[in-house]
């Protein structure tokens, strides 16, 4: 199993380019760009609803620098990214990273391994709270291409200090407040 060096997100807004200071209230949100899966960070008075296209999204808090601590995405957003995932199939190696983290944390558990009609390794995995199963072909990405698969994963779904996953109704009681 791979070993994965934690990054920190960018700590600015992605609309006003405020730099987040310890304290400050932001919100994340994972969105599908095309191809691929880009982070957005705003500052609390920035933050207008979910931008379109949102696969999950996310109330956080900065906390003080720890260089040795990060935290997830909320599970249920990491979960649903997963599942973006495995739409995917020119982000194969991608989504077998993310099956390792997954099952690491426990948020998946092995069903079954085997191998396809095409000869290649596979996992079945179960995600117990969305009643699920995935197939993972299992790879080997190349060292070169892991550091950018690793950064990938930390920049969308990393933060200091994630407070709360929020849903259409917490979403409601935070902007009545």
């Amino acid at each position: 199993m791979f070993e994965y060096e934690i990054k920190r997100f960018n700590r600015r807004c992605s609309k006003t380019d405020h730099e987040f200071k310890p304290g400050d209230v932001y919100y994340s949100a994972l969105i599908e760009a095309d191809d691929h899966f880009v982070r957005m960070n705003f500052a609390a008075s920035a933050w207008d609803g979910p931008p379109a296209g949102a696969i999950g999204w996310w109330r956080c808090q900065v906390a003080a620098l720890s260089p040795n601590r990060a935290y997830w995405a909320p599970v249920q957003v990491l979960l649903d990214y997963f599942g973006k995932l495995a739409e995917c199939p020119e982000k194969h190696e991608l989504y077998y990273l993310m099956a390792l983290v997954l099952l690491r944390k426990k948020i998946l558990q092995l069903v079954e391994s085997k191998y396809n009609a095409d000869g290649f390794a596979e996992m079945v995995l179960h995600a117990t709270r969305v009643k699920r199963d995935f197939t993972v072909r299992v790879c080997d990405p190349p060292r070169e291409r892991l550091e950018q698969l690793q950064n990938e994963l930390c920049e969308q779904l990393f933060t200091d200090q994630p407070i709360e996953a929020m849903d259409a109704e917490s979403a409601e009681q935070v902007e009545s407040n």
